[in-house]
């Protein structure tokens, strides 16, 4: 009975991390970052995205996932770019971030996301210990 159980939650975490490597329209990131903040300034990580977003005129959403909900997802849109974050309880501390164009067939500038990136590095650069790594 454990066996299928441990099965069914790391099947689970698995999915919600793919659903998440792409947006709604199944298109893959422009930018993706792996995050690793400590799970005891998760409070601050989440107010500092929720500054960042402010800031950038984004919509902020945040909610739990995962079965029990111990992981969360966080989505943050606006006309141009649509960026959503993850964790699960796989890897607790380490935080997924990509970066979408809302609409494919118009990209964001190139510079557009660099800026975007300087500042959400700036804003996280506030929580101790906080590692951002941009991924291929």
């Amino acid at each position: 009975m454990v066996v299928p159980l441990l099965l069914l939650c790391i099947f689970g975490c698995v999915g919600i991390v793919r659903v998440a490597e792409k947006n709604s329209e199944g298109q893959a990131p422009i930018l993706r970052l792996r995050i690793t903040v400590d799970e005891s300034m998760r409070n601050e990580f989440f107010s500092q995205l929720q500054q960042f977003a402010n800031q950038h005129s984004f919509e902020f959403k945040l909610r739990p996932a995962g079965p029990n909900g111990e992981g969360f997802f966080i989505e943050m849109t606006r006309d141009d770019i649509y960026i959503n974050a993850n964790i699960t309880r796989v890897d607790p501390k380490t935080v997924s971030l990509r970066f979408f164009d809302t609409d494919p067939t118009h990209p964001t500038s190139k510079e557009t996301v660099d800026d975007l990136l300087i500042d959400l590095k700036s804003f996280l650069s506030a929580i101790p210990n906080v590692t951002i790594t941009e991924e291929e």
